[in-house]
């Protein structure tokens, strides 16, 4: 990120933010400056459009949004919204990547990991831009959790903490059944190239497998040094780098539903060797797997 680049800080703006690890503000009547310059954010952002059309700048992209629209900005991305038409009514979801996740099944958390990283060491260029395009019906759906983490938030008591956990187990469910209804059908920015896209929601979906690059060459119909590079370049991350990355975030999941060890953890996400899972953990996440699990990786609700 541009050192010029403004850094609008949630957690300076809403100081509960710093240990809930997640908030939300409603905007009824957002209006864009055309002379303010884009901004990031230090967390991510989910916007949910109620009302209104415009256009949304995100990394230099510039995309139309509707009512209906869910998009996602990850930490430090540059982003705008234009507003030509008229005031758009907006919903963010504020939510911190390296915070805790509520106690959930592992699939559940998994599934929902698709749309929002567990952490911001798992993100990659398939995930790293998401919009999502809602039927009124499924929006509808959504508003009872949006109005209760925006009344929530407003609250500075022990029972609002609480009760904005719960909301937070919803919010990520709803997320999980988002992902699950949608898997195949676009989700991601750029539907990209099939071949490519089949080897790596194999990899999302069976991170915990073995697998060998001849065989998924041969799925994608490439030399494996074609493989390689293709994905490289579609994904950010070699083959190997983004497997890595899948398991750690199966291993994040089964953490934090709490009801594994370290080691049986480590065997399934798809790591033999408990010495190379602890390594690719610390590097990917920046502490241990047990301190991650224990709360040491993010504020805890």
């Amino acid at each position: 990120m541009s050192p010029q680049l403004p850094l609008v800080s949630i957690r300076e703006r809403l100081p509960l933010f710093a240990h809930r690890g997640l908030a939300a503000e409603h905007f009824p009547d957002y209006r864009s400056d055309p002379a303010q310059p884009c901004h990031a954010h230090d967390m991510v952002e989910v916007a949910f459009i109620h009302a209104g059309e415009g256009l949304h700048e995100l990394d230099g992209a510039v995309r139309p949004v509707r009512p209906g629209t869910v998009l996602v900005v990850h930490v430090n991305q540059r982003h705008r919204y234009h507003c030509p038409h008229g005031p758009l009514t907006i919903t963010n979801i504020y939510h911190d990547p390296a915070a805790m996740a509520p106690p959930l099944p592992a699939a559940i958390l998994a599934d929902a990991a698709r749309l929002l990283p567990l952490h911001p060491g798992l993100v990659h260029a398939r995930n790293r831009v998401t919009y999502l395009d809602l039927s009124s019906m499924a929006m509808a759906e959504l508003l009872p959790i949006l109005d209760g983490l925006v009344r929530e938030t407003r609250l500075d008591t022990p029972t609002a903490t609480a009760a904005l956990a719960a909301w937070q187990r919803l919010w990520i469910i709803t997320c999980a059944r988002l992902v699950r209804a949608m898997v195949g059908a676009g989700m991601h920015s750029g539907a990209g190239r099939q071949d490519l896209e089949r080897i790596r929601l194999q990899l999302d979906e069976r991170p915990q497998q073995a697998y060998d690059l001849a065989t998924l060459a041969t799925w994608a119909g490439m030399t494996p040094t074609a493989l390689c590079r293709a994905f490289k370049r579609y994904t950010g991350h070699s083959v190997v780098g983004y497997l890595t990355q899948r398991r750690i975030e199966r291993a994040l999941a089964l953490l934090a539903a709490r009801q594994h060890s370290v080691t049986e953890v480590a065997l399934a996400s798809g790591f033999n060797d408990l010495s190379h899972f602890h390594r690719s953990f610390r590097r990917l996440v920046g502490c241990t797997p047990r301190s991650w699990q224990q709360g040491g990786g993010g504020a805890a609700m």
